[in-house]
C-alpha cells in the first residue's frame, strides 16, 4: 500500500471524528439524543489523537519525550504501546452510546436498568482479577460490540412495529446504522485480535485498516444524523 494512504487510514481514528463535530458546529442539532453523540465524539477524538501520537512517536521524533513523561503506557511485558487507551476508550463508547439510546424509546430505559451495569461490573473485575488494563482485551471490546448489536437490532425492531415512525422522522436511524455496521464488521475483529497479535503480529496491524475504514463509517452515518436533525 501506498505509504501515504496507509498513514491516512492509520489517522482516521482521529480526522473522521471532525467531520460529524464540524457538521454538528454549522448545524447545531436540537434533539436532546445528539448531546451524548457531541461528547462522545470530543471524547474520542483526544483519546484517538493521544493513541497515534503513541503509536507514530518514533516516526514524529517525539519518543524520547514520551518515554519519560508517560511511563504508565509501558504494558505488563515492557513493552510501550497505547493498548490501555482502546480498553478505556470501548468503555466510553459503550457508555455514551448507551445514553443516546436512553433518548430513543422507554424500552432501552429498561434494557439500562441492568446491561450497563453489568458490563462495568464484568469490566472491573476484568481488570482487577484477571488482566492488566494496559494489555489490549478482546473479550472487553468483542462483549461491547455484541451488547451494542443488541440494541441496534432492538432498535430496528421498535422501528419496524411502530407505524407511524419512519427514517424521514427518525434522524437517529442513521446513526444506528452507522453503529451496526461499525459493531458487525468489528466483533469478530475484536474477538480474535490477542490470538491474532501473538500468532501473526503482522496480519493484526494490518486489519486494523478495517476497523479504521468502518470507523470512518460511523463518523459519517452520525454526520448525517446530525444534519437530519438540523431542524
Amino acid at each position: 500500500m501506498n505509504k501515504y494512504l496507509q498513514i491516512i487510514i492509520d489517522w482516521a481514528e482521529v480526522w473522521a471524528l471532525l467531520i460529524p463535530l464540524l457538521v454538528h458546529h454549522i448545524y447545531k442539532p436540537k434533539a436532546a439524543w445528539t448531546k451524548p453523540l457531541k461528547l462522545y465524539l470530543a471524547i474520542a477524538f483526544l483519546i484517538n489523537f493521544t493513541g497515534n501520537l503513541i503509536w507514530y512517536r518514533l516516526k514524529l521524533g517525539i519518543g524520547d519525550w514520551m518515554y519519560s513523561n508517560f511511563s504508565y503506557f509501558y504494558n505488563a511485558d515492557g513493552a510501550f504501546d497505547n493498548t490501555i487507551l482502546y480498553n478505556l476508550h470501548s468503555v466510553i463508547r459503550f457508555l455514551f452510546f448507551v445514553w443516546f439510546f436512553n433518548y430513543l424509546n422507554k424500552v432501552f430505559k429498561k434494557l439500562n436498568l441492568v446491561i450497563p451495569a453489568m458490563f462495568l461490573l464484568m469490566f472491573f473485575t476484568t481488570f482487577v482479577f484477571y488482566k492488566d488494563i494496559r494489555e489490549f482485551s478482546s473479550f472487553l471490546l468483542g462483549t461491547e460490540a455484541a451488547l451494542l448489536l443488541v440494541y441496534c437490532l432492538t432498535y430496528y425492531l421498535l422501528l419496524l412495529k411502530d407505524e407511524e415512525s419512519s427514517i424521514k422522522k427518525s434522524p437517529h436511524f442513521w446513526t444506528v446504522t452507522g453503529l451496526s455496521i461499525y459493531v458487525v464488521i468489528n466483533f469478530p475483529i475484536f474477538l480474535f485480535y490477542n490470538v491474532l497479535a501473538k500468532q501473526a503480529e503482522n496480519f493484526a496491524v494490518n486489519i486494523w485498516d478495517i476497523h479504521n475504514i468502518s470507523y470512518l463509517v460511523l463518523c459519517l452515518f452520525i454526520a448525517k444524523s446530525f444534519y437530519a436533525a438540523k431542524q
